[in-house]
């Protein structure tokens, strides 16, 4: 399941509770908070006990913390609602624990994040009716000095991968087209929130790899030079920039000046570099875009000049990894 199919999830769900909750009436008498440790450490549990109404039947209470702030570092900010058991006093209680969060864009949290929260606790039922506002108390997560500051929320690794049926082919006048099958498996770079040009333009940087063009033949005008390469390194300066509404560009900065690639180079080993931006439409799906593009101008033995143009479906995806 995709974050964008999770996100969706997450609001219908939210949306539904919203139409089923009722603010809480006056209740028939006041609730009363034990909370230990009063001054929570962000690597312990929190357990809360409530002296609260009694309970009619197919109701319950949950405990809950949440916060108005959130803090941008690999921790939990709040805890999704726990039941509450009833204690033979006729209180009422739960233990809350620092969990991952659903839908954080974020590793595992194993700690609690610094600061102040609200605990709260609501009252469910009957059916799916939700009693908002029932009690709350204000408490703060304290870091201890044997523990360690959160670390920031890392980057995603991305993987950006060129398909089957992806070509390269060189073409010049007074030529015969060459072409080759391209693939590759390339790592990136993706973080929410990070600066970019606008609020509709998401940034994949440091995308860097090997291409592998393993059949595209030496030019016949070009006796003496070295052969076409059968693989390019992709520079970690490589980028994709997507862009609503108007769609994705991939710049791949490849190792290799362009009548390297061309055929046309001189022997040896590869120098300089080429860019090459491929773009696709917005109707494009991440996981299959056809992308088009050009490097134009080569300059060829002869004072002539030559092309290359790269027909790519590209796969763009989340890894399992993160990256500082």
């Amino acid at each position: 399941m995709s974050k964008v199919q999770r996100w969706m999830i997450a609001m219908g769900v939210t949306a539904l509770a919203a139409a089923s909750a009722v603010p809480a009436a006056g209740a028939a008498q006041p609730v009363s908070f034990d909370v230990r440790p009063a001054a929570p450490r962000l690597d312990g549990t929190i357990t809360v006990t409530v002296s609260a109404p009694r309970l009619k039947a197919g109701t319950s209470y949950k405990a809950s913390v949440d916060r108005v702030r959130y803090v941008p570092r690999v921790c939990a900010g709040s805890a999704q609602p726990v039941a509450m058991r009833r204690l033979a006093d006729g209180r009422f209680t739960a233990t809350l624990r620092p969990r991952p969060e659903f839908g954080a864009d974020s590793p595992p949290a194993k700690v609690w994040c610094p600061g102040p929260a609200t605990l709260r606790v609501e009252r469910f039922g009957p059916g799916t009716i939700m009693t908002t506002g029932f009690a709350k108390r204000a408490i703060r997560f304290v870091r201890g000095r044997d523990e360690a500051v959160p670390p920031p929320i890392p980057a995603h690794e991305v993987s950006v991968t060129v398909l089957p049926g992806s070509t390269l082919t060189a073409w010049a006048p007074g030529r015969p087209d060459r072409s080759t099958p391209v693939s590759g498996a390339l790592l990136g770079r993706f973080t929410n929130g990070a600066p970019r040009p606008d609020p509709l333009t998401l940034m994949t940087t440091e995308i860097a790899g090997t291409l592998a063009l393993p059949s595209l033949a030496p030019d016949p005008l070009c006796n003496g030079s070295a052969p076409p390469p059968t693989s390019l390194d992709v520079d970690v300066s490589s980028g994709m920039v997507d862009r609503a509404g108007i769609g994705n560009a991939l710049t791949l900065v490849l190792r290799g000046e362009p009548a390297q690639l061309f055929g046309c180079g001189p022997p040896g080993g590869l120098t300089g570099t080429t860019t090459l931006t491929a773009v696709a439409p917005p109707s494009a799906p991440m996981n299959r875009m056809p992308m088009i593009g050009v490097v134009g101008d080569i300059a060829l033995p002869g004072g002539s000049q030559g092309g290359i143009t790269a027909n790519l479906l590209v796969n763009w995806d989340y890894t399992t990894r993160w990256r500082p």
